[in-house]
């Protein structure tokens, strides 16, 4: 084993040499990209004209008539701050994951739900979209 030991030693000290500068190559490219992408994200983060905040409240008290009329305009109000140039695709499964929200909630007499919506372009000068909301709910009687 030792002479096998010797051999693979040998080899891999033979491959390194020889390949040494290629890797050294590669990672200053690799440095190099992480450098950029990490400039570029402290700017965006520096200009707030770049980043949308979503910062609604809203606190009400409904009759159980009205739940499908609330939902629909709270799904609208949320949907209307998605910041522009979000594809259609994504708004489209967010609104899905608010009406199966709505539903789940109307079943439950309390309840404490969230969503998301994520969509990061990893492209050059890409959109991206990061937004959530959170609900607190509760029922009792015929009031929400």
């Amino acid at each position: 084993t030792s002479v096998s030991s010797t051999i693979h030693s040998s080899v891999g000290s033979h491959l390194l040499q020889l390949n040494q500068s290629k890797i050294l190559t590669c990672r200053s490219q690799v440095q190099a990209d992480h450098d950029a992408v990490e400039q570029w994200l402290q700017g965006e983060l520096a200009n707030g004209e770049s980043i949308t905040s979503l910062s609604n409240q809203d606190v009400g008290s409904f009759s159980k008539d009205n739940w499908k009329v609330y939902c629909e305009q709270v799904t609208e109000m949320m949907v209307a701050n998605i910041p522009k140039g979000t594809p259609q695709s994504k708004v489209n499964e967010t609104k899905d994951k608010m009406n199966r929200l709505f539903k789940r909630i109307s079943l439950t007499s309390a309840s404490k739900q969230e969503i998301e919506l994520i969509d990061l372009n990893f492209e050059e000068q890409g959109h991206q979209t990061v937004a959530g909301w959170a609900f607190v709910f509760s029922k009792e009687g015929d009031t929400r």
